[in-house]
């Protein structure tokens, strides 16, 4: 129990103590994710692909707040935040 309380610095919270580990765990999972190229291009293809069949499939037909604009313009944010939560 001594070397344990040694090896840990007095000066630490228990918020630093919580977030080294958690992000420890986080940076194994973005090694592990990027150095399998199939699920970083499945990742940005699917929500990619998804965008543009939708998109070509509304097209012009989207009306947003009383003004008609293409449906790729209206997508695209949402899009972005697809593939950023996929990571």
């Amino acid at each position: 129990m001594n070397s344990v309380a040694a090896t840990i610095p007095q000066s630490a919270s228990k918020s630093d103590e919580l977030l080294l580990p958690a992000f420890t765990l986080w940076w194994r999972e973005i090694v592990r994710f990027y150095r399998q190229r199939s699920r970083v291009v499945g990742v940005i293809a699917s929500p990619v692909v998804f965008w543009l069949v939708l998109g070509s499939g509304f097209g012009k037909s989207f009306q947003s707040g009383g003004q008609s604009q293409h449906y790729l313009h209206y997508a695209y944010p949402g899009v972005l935040v697809m593939i950023a939560l996929s990571t």
